[in-house]
């Protein structure tokens, strides 16, 4: 964009706005700004922090980027549920404006109105900001540089405009725009909880915590990505030496499992028959109770490649990433010759109910279902979503031609438990070359472990085990594990459960 007019600059700082029905704080430890300025150093890429919301905000997620290691670029993208922001709300569009007036005047506001809602913000010593939106996909981003462009200008080939300069990359310069972005971010979501309709919000706190895996992450892109890294990190790459006696209980699930590998295997013997192999498995049930397990099993039973892709893998600052991204995971699966399953685990999070979600959610969705639609005629291919929630996973998925095998992963009962502990057990003494479990009165194990999942089971084995270890360092000579032992290690146990704030929403930390 050329013959930008010249910002006045109104405001030294941006700070968070203050209203008496909303309060926001955030932490960012000095671990974490170490972490993140040698990630961008070595050209990491990766989100920062995600935050589920309460209604009329959906989510918000911080990205930062590097592509030289010399410079470095922010973006906070804010996404409210798009249903609340029709009718006599007016649109994104409106909220950028009411944004924007917070930090600017009004004088300078009128000057950028040509350019569809974008505005420069300044912050704090020097550092500026662009605000713009996607009023398609009802997307506001905040960002050092570069706004969001439309789908067709994406399918031309061209990258987003950049406004301003990418700041120069010193650590200095990252922890005042960090915190000038998360400023910026607080001042934004009170705009949207000022309505009168949205009053009483409480406190939540916008934590970066997770700054250390943009050393992994190249593949999370801020704009055009790189799909390399993005299969080298979701393709399980060791082999998968698992077998159905690897999951304790579950026996009508492996049972379908197990039909279901002899048949991707064999799809000729379908084609006899005049019919084709499904296409896609849909594992469903509560948390910890084996769905991913078993998706890798089916996978090592079937000696298929194994892609792991969550949401946070294809997650993308920029309008129509996520689509190319998920559209790239399958174009890769078409061109290899050998067996592949596409895992994707928290489904629900990737396809919501369209009618539930934002434009972007509803386009990924979308392209979700264009894409297994296309696997009619790939006998190579199958698909296998995990969920905890299934009335959470868009309805079209679940018809015929998709996820035909809609298969229910429970809580195990109690000898399905008692597999869970043998199963554990065994590959603990196998890893020790030794036997570590004396007798078990099993009966009351059971008794103390009801409504423990799977992943509560693991847990145990391991902090028992890990006690011995511990006794042994301060010159002790443990005997093997005994009834006692497991007892008191499951009294102290506490199942693990997802931290909720006040807020209502979910934080990753």
């Amino acid at each position: 964009m050329e013959d930008i007019p010249e910002i006045e600059k109104i405001s030294e700082s941006s700070a968070p706005i203050k209203d008496s029905n909303f309060s926001m704080d955030f932490e960012i430890p000095a671990e974490s700004i170490d972490s993140i300025y040698e990630s961008l150093l070595n050209k990491g890429s990766g989100m920062m922090c995600h935050l589920l919301m309460k209604h009329p905000l959906k989510e918000i997620y911080l990205f930062a980027s590097s592509e030289d290691g010399k410079s470095f670029d922010l973006v906070s993208n804010i996404v409210p549920v798009t249903t609340a922001y029709w009718g006599k709300m007016g649109d994104i569009v409106y909220m950028s404006d009411q944004i924007a007036l917070s930090v600017l005047d009004d004088e300078s506001i009128g000057e950028l109105e040509d350019l569809g809602g974008a505005y420069i913000i300044p912050g704090q010593k020097g550092s500026q900001f662009v605000i713009s939106v996607d009023d398609e996909g009802q997307l506001l981003s905040i960002s050092t540089g570069e706004i969001i462009q439309y789908s067709d200008e994406i399918e031309a080939g061209l990258k987003p405009d950049r406004l301003l300069e990418s700041p120069e990359l010193t650590k200095e310069n990252l922890e005042v725009y960090l915190r000038e972005l998360v400023n910026l971010t607080m001042s934004a979501t009170a705009e949207f909880y000022a309505e009168k309709s949205f009053k009483k919000v409480y406190a939540p706190i916008l934590k970066i915590s997770e700054l250390e895996e943009l050393e992994e992450a190249e593949d999370y892109s801020m704009g055009v990505g790189d799909r390399n890294a993005l299969i080298k990190k979701i393709e399980v790459g060791e082999k998968l030496n698992l077998t159905f006696d690897d999951v304790g209980g579950q026996k009508e699930a492996k049972d379908i499992l197990q039909q279901c590998s002899l048949g991707f295997k064999n799809p000729e013997v379908y084609q006899k028959w005049g019919t084709k192999f499904p296409k896609g498995i849909l594992l469903y049930g509560p948390p910890g109770t084996g769905k991913t397990l078993m998706a890798k099993v089916l996978a090592s039973s079937a000696d298929a490649r194994f892609l792991n892709v969550r949401w946070a893998d294809i997650a993308s600052g920029w309008y129509g990433e996520s689509e190319r991204a998920l559209k790239d995971i399958f174009d890769n699966a078409r061109k290899g010759k050998k067996r592949t399953i596409i895992f994707f685990d928290e489904i629900d999070t990737l396809a919501p109910p369209r009618s539930d979600a934002y434009e972007g959610s509803q386009k990924v969705v979308g392209t979700l279902l264009s894409e297994m639609d296309g696997l009619r005629d790939s006998s190579n291919i199958l698909v296998v979503g995990a969920t905890n929630n299934p009335a959470g996973v868009d309805g079209a998925l679940k018809r015929g031609g998709r996820f035909d095998f809609m298969i229910k992963v429970d809580l195990p009962d109690e000898k399905a438990r008692l597999e869970i502990f043998s199963i554990h057990m065994r590959k603990a003494n196998e890893y020790s070359g030794r036997i570590l479990f004396g007798d078990i009165n099993w009966d009351t194990v059971a008794q103390y472990t009801k409504n423990f999942n799977g992943s509560d089971i693991a847990e145990v084995v391991r902090r028992v085990l890990e006690e011995k270890a511990k006794q042994e360092l301060h010159g002790g000579d443990p005997e093997r594990v005994n009834t006692d032992d497991l007892i008191e290690t499951i009294q102290g146990y506490k199942p693990k459960t997802p931290k909720k704030r006040d807020f209502g929403f979910l934080v990753n930390e």
